[in-house]
């Protein structure tokens, strides 16, 4: 909750979308229409978290918490099986021994964060701010 002046409170709802896994409903064609219609959006930046387990649920909360600040713009992708993204995805927005990448609006990587890295929120709010800035000078030289 946030308070808006003196007696209004407001709710802030992040929306999270978790990729299905090779085994679930749709599976991995479904997972990867999915990040890349997110990833596509002109108005949005995303955070893509790789991964299960405690520490990534720590991520999550931390990611979340993050896009929150900007809810009109900052999105969060969970892709708890990898195997279900084509090569171009892998190579385009996967990092080897990282668990979360930031994509701005120019659709490339802006940030990769380690699991350390994607616990705090300061690394994780600059990894969203580098993926806004990308978007900003990418979009101003077209």
């Amino acid at each position: 909750m946030h308070n808006v002046g003196n007696s209004v409170k407001v709710t802030v709802f992040m929306a999270i979308t978790i990729l299905p896994r090779t085994g679930d409903p749709g599976g991995a064609p479904v997972a990867q229409v999915q990040l890349q219609t997110l990833i596509d959006d002109v108005l949005s930046v995303v955070m893509v978290v790789y991964g299960e387990g405690t520490d990534i649920e720590r991520v999550i909360e931390v990611v979340v918490g993050r896009a929150t600040a900007k809810p009109q713009i900052r999105r969060v992708v969970w892709c708890p099986d990898s195997t279900v993204l084509t090569a171009a995805q892998k190579k385009n927005y996967f990092r080897n021994n990282k668990v979360a990448v930031s994509v701005g609006l120019a659709d490339k990587v802006a940030d990769a964060l380690d699991i350390d890295e994607a616990q705090s929120g300061m690394t994780v709010e600059l990894a969203f701010a580098k993926a806004e800035a990308q978007g900003k000078s990418d979009n101003d030289n077209q």
